[in-house]
């Protein structure tokens, strides 16, 4: 199966910053929880100028374009193969938003897209 380069990258950037956290193999079922967080698009960012407020919610925008959640899953499990296999992962939750919104020095800016990803043995 063909894996595109961004995803590729994306994978190993799971697997590196894995290798810190999760010491060796984990074992038995497992619940793992993604939460992702995208950068907004111009529209979903816009502050109107006249009184500097934000057009869309500061926060808890769900995000609902692709990648679908399914194949963030995907990446992420196939980033995390060194630690454990997919077959493993007996509950999977996945959440997709776009950043939230914060003040700084008084400019509306957005905070940074990140993937969060819990793991728990069961």
């Amino acid at each position: 199966m063909f894996t595109d380069a961004k995803t590729r990258s994306f994978e190993h950037a799971v697997a590196m910053s894995a290798v810190s956290i999760l010491p060796e193999r984990l074992e038995g079922p497992l619940s793992v929880a993604i939460r992702a967080t995208f950068p907004r698009t111009a529209e979903l960012a816009r502050v109107y100028k006249r009184n500097d407020t934000l057009k869309h919610p500061q926060r808890g925008l769900w995000h609902v374009q692709k990648p679908d959640a399914d194949n963030v899953a995907k990446s992420v499990l196939d980033g995390l193969k060194s630690f454990m296999d997919d077959k493993q992962v007996a509950l999977l939750r996945v959440e997709k938003t776009y950043a939230d919104m914060v003040l700084v020095d008084g400019e509306w800016r957005q905070k940074p897209a990140v993937v969060h990803v819990e793991i728990e043995t069961l």
